[in-house]
């Protein structure tokens, strides 16, 4: 059976978190930005999209797993996207999140994949 699709009424969202903004209006209150967003209470997804602030109002965007966001940023990379700064930023950060409080021990990628599937009853890909 097919989702309903909800009407605007019906239509919930809760921000749960502001990554950044892309770009913001000189004219308006409106501003383009990467955020992390929950809508209708399902799981949060990462959303690129214009967004009135001042009126809490979501404007036309895109939203993407995080499966999506990871091929997103691949994909950027791969075709010389970014600043060299911003990428090592973001291995450092990366190096923070998965070390293990015990020693000095990283959790591996494939480790990492093994955690984001155990408990998922939908996903039926295995580990490698």
């Amino acid at each position: 059976m097919p989702k309903k699709k909800l009407t605007p009424e019906e239509l919930t969202f809760e921000i749960e978190e502001i990554l950044g903004t892309l770009k913001e209006s000189d004219k308006h209150d409106w501003a383009k930005s990467v955020m992390k967003i929950s809508w209708s209470d399902r799981p949060a997804t990462v959303d690129i999209r214009s967004f009135n602030f001042s009126n809490n109002r979501p404007g036309k965007g895109i939203s993407l797993s995080e499966e999506e966001t990871d091929s997103l940023v691949n994909l950027l990379l791969e075709n010389e996207y970014g600043s060299l700064s911003s990428l090592t930023n973001a291995i450092e950060k990366k190096k923070s999140r998965l070390s293990i409080l015990k020693g000095t021990d990283i959790i591996s990628n494939k480790e990492m994949y093994k955690i984001r599937l155990k408990g998922n009853p939908y996903d039926n890909r295995s580990v490698i």
